[in-house]
This record gives C-alpha cells, structure tokens and sequence, in this order.
C-alpha cells in the first residue's frame, strides 16, 4: 500500500489498534499451517505483528506521534521494521504507552537519519530506548540529525541503552525530568568493563562500589553540540560527570539546570568543570550537593576554574552545600553581577 508525500502521520486515541495494515494470518504468519497446529511459540508471534510492516511502502513520513491511551500501539515499536521510509523521519513522540519495555529495535533507530526531535513521555513500563541486545561491536551509528531529545515521566527506565562509544554530533538540547530509576545514559557491559574477565561474585568491594557509582555521563557517551541540559526528579542520581569524557563533549554547554535530584552528591567533576567556557547560566535548586565541583584524590597545589560567560548563578534550597571545591582553589567569574 503506497502512502506518497504524507507530512504528519497521527495515531491517538486507538487503544486496539495493533497494526496498521493487517496480512492474513494464513499466508504470513502460519504459513501452511493449520490454527490448530501451530505450536505456542508461533501463536504468540500471531498476535506481535509490528504497526508498520513491508505492506506500507513509499512513505515521506515526517512526524509521527504516539500519543495518550495508546498503550497497544507502544508496545509494537521495538518491532517496527526498517524500512526505507523511516530515513525522513524528522519527529517522534511516544506518550503513554503502558507496556513498552524497549521503545525502538536497532535497525530502525538505524535508519532514523533524519530524525531531529525525540520525545518519549509517561511510559510507565519502558526499561530502555533501544534494545541492547542486537547493538553487536562497532561504534553505532544512528540518530545523526537528531536536536532534541526529551525523556519525562518514565519511572522505571534504567538507561538510553546498554553499551558503549556513541555519539550525538548534532544535540543541542537534552531533557531528562522524574525518571526516579535512571542513573546513567548508557550503562557499560559489567563483564567487560567493570570486571573485565572476572565473575560477578569475584568482584572486590572497590570494584562493586564503582559499579554502583556510575555517573549520568561518561567516557562512552559523546555530546560535542550540547547547548542546553535540563535534569529534574532523578531521585537515584548520584554523580552527573565523572573525571572521563568523551573528547570534546559538552564544550559547547550554555545553560544547565538541575532540580529536585535528592541524592545527587555534586555537579561537575573536576575536569569538566574546566572546560565548560561556553557556560553562561547555572541553576541548582533543591537537590542534595555537598559540594559543585567534587575532590581530585591526589591532587596537589591550588586547584583553578574559570567560568568566563558566565552571567546568572542560581544555588537555591541546597541544605547539604558545603563549599564550590572542597580543596584549596581559586575560581574566576568575570561577567557573574
């Protein structure tokens, strides 16, 4: 069924709506089969065809949205195929579906090249954006375009995805409000780089501890284009920055604001905290920091920190703030008034 030179596909209010062309179930999914030979196995895949399937070609679609009460519709977007009309997707919001645990497969965040909004809302089952376990080796490449990206109300996502070395070259404005389990964007495989060869129950207390310590951001992420960073209600976050980035990530910061992150321990790590030249508005407000730039063990003379565009300075309800660096330091804010 060709569908040419359509702008804006909307589903909402469709809570049975399974698929948006259906195949005979004869001829597609049980073959030659008769319904009373199919085995259990192939019965449940019966009922799993995706929304979208190679019957719905030719499409220039360019927003689609997935709105309130469409619980059955979320839950078919990890199968969703990857089709050559998905490379002119430039928006995608999902909002309230209730049983999706992965939102999209790797194939089709694959072919999403031209995807530049992203907005997944009240998912109240979704564990992760992308599914782990077909990422494979290599650096992944997907979501080239992609602008926005804005994860709100999603109570049991642990992370984007599970793996390492990717890059968002084009992202300038992330969002991340009441995700209470969320404490880091990609979570590293515990056996290769945390353990390394190592089972889980050879872990020494060190090592366990710094699993369990893994910042919002690291080393395996990378976020060159990042103007603007919004963190709000991520009651498990403990550290944001960890003293190894990805090269020249989050240079470019202009605004970052942090709210309502009760076991947050710190903002910046030392690192960080000194490249940020581009940063011209910093607000904290109501979180549980002890300190805005955390320690460096080891580290010997006056530490430095220079925040030239700096120009607003907002440290509201922070009862645990003790000092900016909790060793000898100097730090220059020459536009703050």
């Amino acid at each position: 069924m060709p569908i040419l030179q359509e702008q804006t596909l909307r589903l909402e209010h469709c809570p049975n709506l399974k698929t948006f062309i259906t195949k005979p179930v004869s001829s597609s999914l049980m073959g030659s089969k008769e319904p009373n030979e199919m085995n259990p196995e192939e019965g449940s895949h019966a009922f799993m065809q995706p929304l979208f399937n190679e019957e719905l070609s030719s499409m220039d679609v360019e927003e689609t949205q997935y709105n309130e009460h469409g619980a059955r519709i979320g839950c078919r977007l990890t199968n969703l195929q990857a089709m050559s009309w998905f490379q002119n997707l430039s928006f995608l919001e999902v909002e309230g579906s209730g049983n999706t645990k992965h939102l999209l497969s790797f194939s089709t965040a694959k072919a999403m090249v031209y995807l530049k909004h992203l907005h997944i809302l009240e998912c109240k089952c979704l564990e992760e954006v992308l599914v782990s376990k077909e990422l494979g080796e290599g650096r992944p490449n997907f979501f080239p375009q992609l602008e926005c990206l804005f994860l709100k109300d999603l109570p049991i996502l642990k992370r984007f995805y599970e793996g390492s070395n990717i890059e968002f070259p084009c992202l300038k404005k992330l969002q991340l409000k009441n995700c209470p389990k969320l404490k880091t964007f990609i979570t590293k495989s515990v056996s290769s780089c945390l353990t390394g060869n190592k089972e889980p129950n050879e872990m020494n207390a060190k090592e366990g501890s710094n699993a369990v310590m893994q910042p919002l951001f690291n080393e395996e992420i990378g976020f060159p284009s990042l103007e603007r960073l919004r963190i709000a209600l991520l009651d498990d976050l403990k550290i944001i920055w960890e003293n190894q980035v990805a090269a020249d990530s989050f240079c470019n910061l202009k605004s970052i604001f942090v709210k309502s992150c009760k076991n947050l321990r710190n903002i910046f790590s030392a690192l960080v905290a000194r490249f940020l030249l581009q940063l011209e508005e910093l607000r904290i407000v109501n979180c549980g920091v002890e300190e805005l730039v955390a320690g460096e063990g080891g580290a010997e003379g006056i530490a430095r920190f220079v925040f030239p565009q700096v120009t607003i300075l907002h440290l509201i309800s922070l009862p645990r703030l003790k000092w900016f660096y909790p060793g000898v330091h100097s730090s220059k804010w020459p536009k703050l008034k």
